[in-house]
């Protein structure tokens, strides 16, 4: 029996099963989540072909599902309301024992409370499923903290809690070399946010911050589909890649701008400079003995490079021009931590250093 026909009865039968269970259509969120569960059901059948995802935004998404939804739309299996599917047509093909089988699988899913609305479905498929944990720890814990935070003036949640969130969200970043340029960006995000709360300037740069977190959480999943998808979608890996990478570069001009806004306030320790405006600070420092160490963190790992602590064993020993065209060659780096002396004390001052 042709698997596309098949997927199209499984679709119609989930798509009566649920109503008939919950009362109410069934999103396409909801469809794409249990069939995505069902699916290791059929492993090594031909229906594996056909369920087909890569993993997004809401967790499995299949182009490939919703086009033969589409069909049966044009072909009146199903009909597609403003409050999701629905269908009154009887079986298209009769149901022989592997077909029961994962019936039966999709009505064990569908009596799960998890599966009460798309919301719940997406929270259960993140908590057992998500090749990475920031999936849950950034869109369904820390992005509604933030909107708790900043929309609910009446809300319990402190600001160091709020941040503590958002800090345990750092470990569940992937380690893969994919996500160096945007873990970057996203410590930025990090440093802003919490300056930002501590200042309290929520209000001020509140829809700023959510309209961030939205675009990280979207660049995060554009790069997390170019990693796990089934075999069908191998073609797009290449213009996923070029998406994604775009991505990374707009969230970075996001976070630049949000930078140079916050220094324009009182917010301490925020700090935006070009490196050839850095440049005759730390030769200034230098000058006047005040200088203890330089470092400077770079946005990938280049090995031609020698990124790390510049102390002064290194530049003492160097002319000023000397120590001038070695501080230029980290052109690339993304912050500077310049140490300086102050009454025997030290002083750490970081920058982010933009592009001239």
């Amino acid at each position: 029996m042709e698997s596309r026909l098949i997927a199209k009865e499984l679709i119609r039968y989930t798509t009566s099963a649920f109503f008939s269970k919950k009362k109410y259509p069934l999103s396409n969120t909801s469809l794409l989540k249990i069939l995505y569960k069902i699916k290791k059901y059929v492993l090594g059948t031909t229906m594996e072909d056909i369920l087909q995802f890569y993993w997004y935004e809401h967790g499995p998404y299949s182009p490939l599902i919703l086009e033969l939804k589409d069909e049966m739309k044009t072909e009146k299996i199903i009909q597609e309301t403003d409050k999701g599917l629905v269908t009154e047509k009887s079986r298209i093909i009769e149901h022989d024992e592997f077909l029961q089988n994962i019936r039966s699988h999709i009505n064990q899913i569908i009596n799960e409370s998890y599966s009460d609305s798309s919301a719940t479905l997406i929270d259960d498929i993140y908590t057992t499923d998500a090749p990475y944990r920031f999936y849950l720890s950034f869109k369904s814990r820390f992005a509604a903290a933030l909107d708790n935070f900043y929309r609910d003036p009446n809300t319990h949640l402190k600001s160091n809690q709020l941040i503590t969130i958002l800090e345990e969200t750092i470990g569940d970043l992937p380690n893969e070399p994919l996500f160096s340029n945007f873990k970057y960006n996203y410590l930025d995000f990090v440093e802003l946010l919490s300056a930002i709360v501590k200042a309290k300037k929520i209000n001020e740069f509140g829809d700023r911050l959510q309209n961030d977190s939205n675009e990280i959480f979207k660049t995060f999943a554009r790069g997390v589909r170019i990693l796990h998808h089934d075999p069908y979608y191998e073609t797009q890996v290449d213009h996923w890649k070029t998406i994604f990478n775009q991505a990374v570069s707009n969230v970075e001009n996001n976070i630049l701008s949000l930078y140079c806004d916050v220094q324009q306030t009182p917010i301490t320790n925020i700090h935006v400079s070009t490196l050839e405006e850095l440049i005759p600070e730390i030769l200034s420092l230098k000058a006047k003995k005040k200088l203890a160490a330089v470092s400077f963190l770079p946005p990938i790992r280049d090995e031609s490079i020698n990124y790390g602590n510049l102390d002064a064993t290194i530049f003492n020993r160097l002319a000023e021009e000397d120590f001038k065209e070695l501080l230029q060659k980290f052109h690339t780096a993304k912050k500077a931590i310049i140490d300086k002396v102050d009454n025997d004390n030290l002083n750490a001052v970081t920058y982010r250093i933009i592009a001239s």
